[in-house]
């Protein structure tokens, strides 16, 4: 389902979900992540999963309910998991009696040697997609149109150049990580750096603080596109890889050329703009107000 051909295939469609979404817009300032950031994602995985994008508000509330580590009670919490388990379980089961041509249906008739996943391995995979799917893609929006607002002269020099498009992409990915930290749980014994690690140990991974380690980025903190971006680790590395990277990645450069194509200058709101506090597992924004000029 994340190939890059299913991917260049769904393209065409993700676009006239941003141009609707741009189109939805008014006038004068916008918080640019309730009228854009959120919703695409969403839609899209949605559209994936073979579930109504339409429901978008709630998958994300369900996300920051997961994600959420010092923001919600714990019986909050808990009550919005048991809303999404019952929920993707229920598509499973109307899936097994009608199948369709989306993710889940692949996921309940998938066979290994005979043997099909089980109900929980299902919702495990559902989950996840939803709130991977959105979360993170959601944040690099958000950072991306952040560092731009932040830099006018390259806003025009991609006006007039789309050939950057990507590697500003790549160097947001780098400068502003949407995933900061993941935990992995050691499966040997071994020492990094002097300091030893038992098996089985937990242990946190800072992707964001990798993307700015001087020795893999000379100059860490300055945003530049003369760099060589092939080992940063906004998506991780072997078999943790992202499986939806070419997808985050599409979504981003379908977003970047429709608001390029859209408004000759980006600017800032006259609202503060407000970084996401809900979890430090991931970077991004909870309000972006920005000044889209036509």
């Amino acid at each position: 389902a994340f190939t890059l051909k299913r991917i260049e295939a769904l393209e065409p469609w993700i676009t006239d979900i941003a141009h609707a979404l741009l189109n939805d817009m008014g006038e004068g300032e916008q918080d640019i992540v309730a009228a854009y950031t959120v919703p695409l994602p969403v839609k899209v995985i949605a559209r994936l999963l073979g579930i109504p994008g339409e429901d978008y508000v709630t998958f994300k509330r369900w996300s920051d309910a997961f994600l959420s580590t010092v923001s919600i009670q714990a019986t909050e919490r808990l009550q919005n998991l048991q809303e999404m388990v019952t929920y993707f379980g229920r598509m499973a089961a109307e899936r097994r009696a009608h199948g369709a041509e989306d993710l889940i249906t692949a996921l309940v008739e998938a066979d290994m040697e005979g043997e099909a996943l089980q109900d929980w391995e299902i919702l495990g995979f559902c989950i996840l997609l939803l709130i991977a799917g959105n979360e993170t893609t959601t944040n690099l929006l958000g950072n991306l149109l952040n560092a731009l607002v932040e830099r006018p002269e390259l806003w025009e020099r991609l006006r007039e150049d789309r050939s950057l498009v990507e590697t500003v992409i790549e160097e947001t990915l780098r400068y502003e990580s949407p995933v900061q930290r993941l935990f992995r749980w050691a499966t040997r014994e071994t020492e990094i750096s002097g300091v030893a690690i038992a098996k089985g140990e937990r242990v946190t991974i800072f992707y964001g603080a990798a993307n700015r380690d001087p020795q893999a980025f000379p100059h860490p903190d300055e945003f530049r596109l003369d760099r060589d971006l092939r080992n940063h680790v906004a998506f991780g590395a072997g078999i943790h890889y992202c499986l939806g990277a070419p997808l985050a990645r599409a979504e981003a450069r379908i977003t970047l050329n429709a608001f390029l194509d859209r408004f000759p200058t980006l600017r800032r709101g006259d609202a503060p703009a407000v970084r996401q506090s809900a979890t430090p597992i991931v970077f991004g924004f909870e309000r972006l107000p920005l000044l889209l000029d036509t």
